[in-house]
């Protein structure tokens, strides 16, 4: 049977640089920077079958190096004053320079970090509205998540990596004129989009998986009383 072993410490060294202004009296901010990342003595997660019980075995080890390069754009517009539109962009490149599998001899130098997607992105609308029977609010968030692998070993079986996906979700609120109580709620995932959420195999010789799904589209409904 197979036995975690102890990790050694991890060692990053981490280079940024970016920069950040307003303009039109704050009613538009935005950002960017880059950052290039070198990584000693990885602690990252492998996942194996046992040879005796078939069993996974999922245990904390040490890659011998790596990188990781990339960036984020982020932007915040006030285009009213009761009006919000805020969103980000972000690309991401990672690599292990040197990693010998720990069950064998298999070099996985040049693979991908596991679960680190080479885009991400999300966008935000909000809208507060006064009207002369109470105050309320409305908006929408999107998240976009580019493709990643799950597992170190970037397998590259259909079930062990993520295609990208979109999520989304719309909520309001309203409080009647100067009452203490609101009303809200949010639909999220409101595609109905179905993506897998985990994926781990649990057999390497009938090539078998466990799978977690996301949560399906949920509709909130919530009350708030301020007693004070």
């Amino acid at each position: 049977m197979q036995t975690a072993q102890p990790v050694n410490p991890e060692t990053l060294f981490s280079y940024e640089a970016g920069y950040k202004g307003s303009w039109f009296d704050k009613h538009l901010s935005l950002s960017a920077d880059g950052f290039y990342s070198t990584y000693d003595n990885i602690q990252t997660s492998w996942t194996a079958t046992d040879p005796a019980t078939k069993s996974t075995i999922i245990s904390l080890t040490n890659a011998a190096s790596g990188r990781s390069l990339g960036g984020e754009f982020a932007f915040q517009a006030r285009p009213l004053d009761d009006l919000t539109v805020s969103g980000n962009v972000g690309v991401l490149r990672t690599e292990f320079t040197d990693f010998t599998a720990p069950t064998g001899a298999t070099s996985l130098k040049g693979n991908e970090f596991a679960r680190a997607p080479h885009q991400t992105a999300n966008v935000s609308v909000d809208w507060n509205f006064h009207t002369g029977i109470g105050n309320g609010s409305v908006g929408t968030h999107w998240n976009y998540t580019g493709h990643y692998f799950y597992l170190v070993s970037n397998e590259k079986a259909s079930a062990l990596q993520q295609s990208a996906v979109w999520l989304g979700d719309v909520h309001a609120s309203f409080r009647p004129g100067n009452s203490r109580w609101e009303l809200s709620g949010i639909v999220t995932n409101i595609t109905g989009n179905r993506y897998l959420a985990q994926v781990l195999p649990y057999s390497a010789t009938s090539q078998t998986f466990t799978y977690q799904y996301s949560n399906p589209r949920m509709f909130l409904l919530s009350a708030r009383v301020d007693f004070f």
